[in-house]
């Protein structure tokens, strides 16, 4: 130290001070920061011994450990499973189509469409190629010792879908859950949507396992070629 730039690759609940204070002056800082479920990626600037901080866009990484974790206040776990922005109607400030709380978006985009069931926003995921990601996923905590089934509901509309590499690469909307040491417990999925379709409305119970304690909703094309 001190050091020109720091790029963390897990999330604390807030800057730590000593990675201010290890940054040189006009470093730069890459750090995702937020809750266990709901972190942005940050890109700050460090000015007259103080940072500025621009907004990148949604991110989800493992907590960062040891007194960053002792620190943290673990208000996402108090959360009732439940989808943030789900009618994407709200876009991160420094973007122009990237919805807020979904992470990862590949291929995707916030249009504005007068049909939409709800709202005037709609994600559109589009992909020309057979097998590649068009995708974005949230997390959100579910214990499943408290809740043994969750229902999950899609408003859809899909143009000239073909399916990827395989008859299984069609969109879907796939819930994955974890226990507490982030181990893969169990999952479902809806989905398997193919051609040209209007506005429908989708929904599917997902059995909770009992070991769990958040899970991962992941949606899109799945591989498939088209748009949704």
């Amino acid at each position: 130290a001190p050091y020109q730039r720091i790029i963390v690759e897990c999330s604390p609940d807030s800057v730590p001070r000593p990675l201010v204070d290890q940054l040189a002056e006009e470093g730069t800082l890459l750090v995702p920061t937020g809750s266990e479920f709901d972190q942005t990626m940050y890109l700050c600037k460090k000015v007259n011994g103080e940072l500025t901080i621009l907004s990148l866009w949604p991110t989800l990484l493992v907590p960062m450990k040891g007194k960053a974790e002792e620190l943290r206040s673990h208000s996402g776990l108090l959360r009732t499973p439940s989808i943030l922005n789900g009618g994407f109607e709200e876009i991160v400030p420094s973007t122009k189509d990237v919805p807020t709380n979904w992470a990862y978006v590949r291929q995707g985009n916030v249009v504005e469409d007068s049909s939409c069931p709800e709202g005037s926003h709609a994600l559109s995921f589009v992909n020309v190629t057979r097998g590649v990601a068009a995708t974005a996923i949230q997390a959100f905590p579910v214990d499943g010792k408290n809740v043994s089934e969750l229902t999950l509901a899609c408003k859809i509309w899909g143009k000239d879908i073909r399916p990827g590499q395989n008859r299984q690469q069609l969109p879907r909307m796939e819930v994955r859950f974890y226990d507490e040491k982030l181990r893969y417990v169990g999952g479902d999925w809806m989905g398997g949507w193919n051609m040209t379709f209007s506005w429908v409305k989708k929904d599917h119970v997902f059995n909770v396992p009992r070991p769990a304690k958040f899970a991962v909703l992941r949606i899109g094309l799945g591989g498939a070629t088209g748009e949704i």
